[in-house]
């Protein structure tokens, strides 16, 4: 079963690897990703694998932190840190969202909330160095 894509988000064009094609709903400075869970997705207990969920908030914090905490830097990912703290099962819609907790000069510390069908399942703590966009040049 493949859950509806909730009222209000729209497909980003962006897919990510064993999780497939996600969606984004954006307002007030912040940005929620979802995809839908399918089999795909899950293990034979009917149960999102867990490494799909790190990934996903790697992708969710990466993602935060490259359009809203430090949209003039490349982010490179220093530690990731998780706590899974319930299941999500096939066929739930499954959402990620960060908030920034702390940034200096060259690091931004997210929180990042992955939520299955509204309940918390993930927190994760990230860590993204930051370092400025290289400026495109022309081609000579």
């Amino acid at each position: 079963m493949t859950p509806s894509i909730p009222a209000g988000f729209l497909e980003t064009g962006a897919e990510l690897p064993g999780i497939g094609r996600l969606f984004a709903q954006t307002g007030d400075g912040e940005a929620v990703i979802g995809f839908p869970a399918t089999n795909a997705q899950c293990g034979g207990s009917g149960v999102l694998l867990p490494a799909v969920q790190a990934a996903f908030a790697a992708h969710t914090g990466e993602t935060f932190v490259a359009r809203l905490a430090a949209p003039d830097s490349t982010p490179t990912l220093v530690s990731l840190t998780s706590a899974f703290l319930n299941s999500a099962e096939c066929g739930q819609w499954i959402e990620g969202s960060a908030r920034l907790v702390r940034r200096t000069r060259s690091l931004v510390f997210a929180h990042i909330e992955i939520r299955a069908s509204g309940g918390v399942v993930m927190t994760a703590e990230g860590i993204w160095r930051t370092e400025p966009a290289k400026a495109e040049t022309p081609e000579s």
